[in-house]
């Protein structure tokens, strides 16, 4: 099973942070075997390398880490499109959640400070074990990457990420069914560009999540990216979300249960572009969670199902009456990401997901609110 990690992003600057997440899912199956490829192009240093593997209740089962070092080959020697960087999970088995000291994600992560080894050789370790008690553990893996390119190296362009996948090859149980394939990650992007002299623009975004008949898990993660050339601070983001069944795929009988679709976390964060200088290989930038934060890089984790067919009102019914942006400049992202999933099984072969954002930037300042750009 292949799965494609798509991302917000084409070209990565020194200092980015590439994090990301694979939901597994609820397999049906004894162990998941697979390997997590990430291919960049171009000349560069990639550091701070680690991986956490993860059950639903953000235990920490697994973390590797690894170093790559491209080196500076001449150009001439470079394969076409570039020399790739290859790595993956070493061979390992992991344990139970209950042996675990229950330590979190963002602790095994390196912090800015962290150092890195210059002249380290890339490692391709093997391929993973993932081992799930009694095969009804939904987890995921967490990963994240540290990129630092130097001066010398920007001559060839900013390195773009090439390849970022998943192989999987599920194990079974006796007498099991051989499991369908499904993607059970699907990421939907949205760039908007946003200008301030536009005071109400609704955008649809729509993609078809077909998950086969025996699958039972659908976890998807649904990301969107808003730019505003012009922002005023204290600009209202309304945002809502919509579940449907397709059309064909309605309940027959008046009465017939359909599973309930669980919104696990959403989460923002805003990045405000400060200081680019390309020929000196620097770019700075500063990042600011907003919209329903509890605490900084905690996402909103609800408690209660969403029925289907129900329309989830994110802006008023879950994050507050709206959302509003602290710091803004004139180079200025907004990022949502929202994930759901289906924990019973599936009965159906798709959902509609439209994703609709309503972006209401104010040209003229909001009461009690700063000044803008």
């Amino acid at each position: 099973m292949r799965i494609a990690l798509d991302s917000s992003r084409e070209a990565y600057h020194p200092g980015d942070l590439l994090r990301g997440r694979v939901i597994l899912g609820r397999p049906e199956v004894d162990t998941i075997q697979g390997s997590l490829a990430i291919a960049f192009l171009g000349r560069s240093t990639i550091s701070h390398t680690r991986f956490s593997v993860a059950n639903s209740g953000e235990i920490v089962l697994f973390r590797s880490e690894c170093c790559l070092y491209s080196g500076d080959r001449p150009a001439t020697e470079m394969p076409p499109g570039g020399w790739p960087f290859i790595f993956a999970f070493p061979n390992v088995t992991i344990p139970a959640p209950e042996t675990n000291s229950g330590s979190t994600l963002a602790e095994r992560f390196p912090s800015d400070d962290d150092e890195w080894e210059e002249g380290s050789a890339y490692r391709l370790p093997p391929s993973t074990t993932f081992e799930f008690p009694d095969g009804v553990v939904t987890g995921h893996i967490e990963y994240l990457l540290r990129a630092i390119w130097r001066p010398r190296q920007v001559r060839d362009g900013w390195p773009k990420i090439s390849t970022l996948s998943l192989l999987f090859a599920p194990g079974r149980r006796e007498k099991s069914p051989l499991p369908h394939l499904v993607t059970l990650r699907s990421t939907l992007e949205l760039s908007y560009i946003v200008d301030a002299e536009d005071r109400f623009r609704p955008v649809s975004f729509y993609d078809h999540v077909r998950p086969g008949a025996h699958i039972t898990c659908a976890s998807f993660l649904l990301q969107v990216t808003i730019a505003a050339t012009r922002v005023i601070q204290g600009a209202r983001i309304p945002v809502e979300l919509l579940l449907r069944l397709a059309p064909d795929q309605q309940p027959q009988q008046r009465h017939q249960p359909t599973p309930p679709i669980f919104l696990h976390s959403f989460t923002a964060h805003t990045e405000v572009i400060t200081s680019v200088a390309r020929e000196e290989g620097r770019y700075t930038s500063e990042r600011t969670v907003v919209l329903g934060m509890r605490r900084l890089n905690e996402p909103l984790v609800l408690d209660r199902p969403l029925d289907v067919n129900r329309l989830l009102d994110l802006g008023t019914g879950v994050l507050g009456p709206d959302f509003v942006i602290a710091n803004a400049m004139r180079r200025h992202r907004l990022f949502l990401c929202i994930e759901l999933s289906c924990l019973e099984r599936l009965h159906f072969c798709r959902f509609d997901v439209p994703l609709v954002v309503l972006a209401s930037f104010y040209a003229e300042r909001p009461p009690g609110v700063g000044g803008g750009f």
